[in-house]
């Protein structure tokens, strides 16, 4: 067999009518449908069970998009023919499966392919449009004002004092305005009243970030961001936002809009009747990129991962605050870099994100080969 990395879409391409494995019972197909809006046509229907290490979930079966699939034991595989493997779990995981797929034996011809490798750009992103907007716009449209919050009142990390130092070094122009419990009314909204009452500061901060923005304007960034660059080209624009490696907009590497900005807006409206807590009682985990994607959707701001301008508005590519992992040259980012420190995240997922970080570039390196793209004929 062999290991393959190519983009979701050669992926698409290459299954042709091949039968689909899943590797792994994985909890996470929200996510990848909004990003691959095609996975209900495109991989599900052509998906003919799910192998799994679990012993306590083969001979079940898992949902999906509201679809069961049978659950049975990684031997399974010998039993099947003309099938490619897509493995689903985290990139944490995924060197012992290649290990344990290797050593089955299964025949030359069986492809076995990693969704989450699928959310990295395979190239370099095109930037020139913004780069040709800070040529062209130099009058500033925006307040020079860096808002960033600090609910704990705790000590902030080393990191975190590096991170702030570097924006009154590169933009000692601009007001720092850090916003807490003592200057922010944290019981205007009930989301995020449940989240300071449950010491969620990040969930907090999502809907206080839009908050500042939409009421005074300026630049809004995570207390993790650390600048390598002045920002003060991203004043000229009305608004902008950042992309993450998997193509989404976050807000947390940063955005900015001027005040009153009806995006923003409509962003706050989506936080008017949102709780903290589902209806079975369990917390809503769902990040932010996923919850307003529907709103960047409406407004004609898909996933991607190059930059984009649509008027005043600047959708920035992750080179220019780069999110950190390692298989990013943050080194080369041209305005920041985002630590991503995952403080919304219980400490096992928060461990498991740093794994699965640190596992990327052997994966690729070891096992998933980059592929080139097949040519379409005339």
């Amino acid at each position: 067999m062999e290991f393959l990395n190519v983009p979701y879409g050669e992926f698409i391409k290459r299954k042709g009518k091949k039968k689909i494995i899943h590797f792994g019972a994985a909890s996470v197909w929200n996510y990848y449908m909004n990003i691959f809006s095609d996975i209900p046509t495109e991989v599900l229907d052509h998906t003919a069970f799910i192998v799994d290490n679990d012993a306590a979930k083969q001979g079940q079966t898992f949902e999906i998009a509201g679809r069961r699939f049978p659950v049975k034991s990684v031997d399974s595989l010998m039993e099947c023919s003309d099938f490619i493997i897509l493995v689903t779990v985290s990139l944490a995981y995924q060197k012992a499966i290649c290990e344990q797929l290797s050593g089955l034996g299964l025949a030359a011809g069986i492809e076995c392919y990693s969704l989450p490798l699928m959310l990295y750009s395979f190239r370099e992103a095109d930037n020139a449009c913004v780069e040709e907007y800070f040529r062209e716009h130099v009058a500033a449209a925006n307040r020079p004002v860096i808002h960033t919050f600090w609910f704990s009142g705790e000590e902030k990390p080393e990191l975190y004092k590096r991170c702030m130092e570097s924006r009154r070094r590169y933009c000692p122009d601009f007001e720092i305005m850090e916003w807490n419990m003592e200057n922010y009314d944290v019981t205007k909204n009930g989301y995020m009243k449940e989240a300071i009452a449950h010491r969620k500061w990040a969930f907090a901060s999502d809907y206080a970030r839009l908050d500042v923005i939409y009421r005074y304007g300026g630049i809004y960034m995570d207390m993790d961001v650390e600048l390598l660059a002045p920002l003060t080209p991203l004043l000229s624009a009305e608004s902008f936002f950042c992309r993450q490696e998997d193509g989404c907009l976050e807000l947390g590497s940063g955005f900015g809009a001027k005040a009153g900005d009806p995006l923003i807006g409509e962003m706050l409206e989506t936080y008017r009747d949102r709780k903290l807590f589902l209806k079975d009682g369990r917390m809503d985990m769902t990040a932010q990129p996923e919850w307003l994607s529907g709103v960047f959707k409406r407004h004609g701001i898909g996933i991607g991962h190059d930059s984009a301008v649509s008027g005043n508005r600047l959708i920035l590519s992750n080179d220019y605050i780069a999110c950190a992992s390692k298989g990013s040259p943050v080194q080369e980012a041209r305005l920041g870099i985002h630590w991503h420190n995952g403080a919304w995240l219980a400490e096992k997922d928060r461990r498991m994100m740093k794994e699965a970080e640190a596992a990327r570039e052997e994966l690729t390196e070891k096992y998933f080969k980059r592929v080139p793209e097949r040519q379409e004929r005339p």
